[in-house]
This record gives structure tokens, sequence and C-alpha cells, in this order.
């Protein structure tokens, strides 16, 4: 959408086999159990053409050699004059 967004979030749930060993700052970390580490970037309202970067550094537990792992973000956000929110994904797959 061309028009600013509220309540701009981006999640990142970690795959089972991936452990958190540091992000980027401003990221609230759920970390529930190991291997269901829970990221989330908190942007309130954005103009259009917003961007960040965010960094995550993982650990992959038992990956074989030249396995090819997947990590997904969600970024959600509500148009204004919307009623529901909008929603990207962004994967990113990561040789090992």
């Amino acid at each position: 959408p061309n028009e600013p967004m509220s309540n701009v979030v981006m999640t990142d749930n970690l795959p089972t086999v991936f452990s958190l060993v540091s992000y980027t700052a401003g990221a609230s970390v759920t970390n529930f159990i190991a291997g269901t580490d829970t990221l989330t970037w908190e942007y309130g309202t954005q103009n259009p053409g917003f961007t960040d970067t965010v960094y995550v550094t993982i650990r992959v537990d038992g990956a074989n050699a030249d396995s090819l792992r997947t990590n997904t973000a969600r970024i959600e956000g509500t148009p204004f004059g919307a009623t529901g929110p909008y929603v990207a994904l962004r994967s990113q797959a990561c040789p090992f």
C-alpha cells in the first residue's frame, strides 16, 4: 500500500533447528524453550518507503554439511482506513 501504516511489527519465529546467538538491538525476545526463539521488532506508524536492516546471528543445531535451512520473518501493519492487517513475508535460505 502507498499510504502510512500503523502497528508495524516484524516477527521472526526461528525454526527449531536454530538457536539464537545475537540480534540487532531493539528486538524484544521471547524464549520459551530452546529452539523456539521469537524475535519481535515494533515500529509503530511508518510512512511508505520505510526501511530497516536487522541482523540475527543463529547457530544451526544438528545440520548436515551442505544442508539448506530457511528462516522467514513476518512483517505486518495496518494501512490507515483498513479493517485488517497487510502482511509481507521475507524468507532467506541459508546454506550451512
